[in-house]
């Protein structure tokens, strides 16, 4: 684990004990994006192939 995501990590955990969604580094939508890119990328990696990512 990196600092960012021990960080993000760490933001989400306040957030929801605090009940505070203002406490969030990022958005749902920024969040889902991001491990759609990245299970693309996976998915590259294991096939060698080029992997649209569609948003």
């Amino acid at each position: 684990m990196n600092r960012r995501e021990f960080l993000t990590g760490t933001a989400l955990l306040a957030a929801v004990d605090a009940r505070n969604p203002a406490l969030l580094t990022s958005t749902l939508e920024a969040s889902i994006e991001s491990h759609l890119i990245g299970f693309a990328c996976e998915e590259s990696r294991l096939t060698g192939r080029k992997v649209e990512v569609r948003i």
